[in-house]
């Protein structure tokens, strides 16, 4: 069976990633595990994207330090 969410939940995911930098990387990390090893979610396309954006999230907190993850300074304002 395919996971899936309802017609146009998933958009609401992409569009709130800006705010991902206030997500603690603890959490982050436990949705990627999630994402990946979750049968339910192994073939979905939108847990794939999700995926790929929370990759993207935590490359930018271990670039520029040395491999170990820390959690984004927070943005100003």
């Amino acid at each position: 069976m395919k996971a899936s969410l309802p017609a146009g939940q998933g958009n609401h995911v992409f569009h709130t990633s800006k705010r991902w930098p206030l997500m603690p990387t603890p959490d982050l990390m436990k949705l990627r595990h999630t994402l990946q090893w979750s049968r339910e979610f192994a073939d979905s396309d939108e847990a794939q994207k999700l995926l790929h954006l929370v990759d993207l999230e935590l490359h930018l907190r271990t670039r520029g330090s040395s491999g170990t993850l820390n959690s984004r300074p927070r943005r100003p304002g």
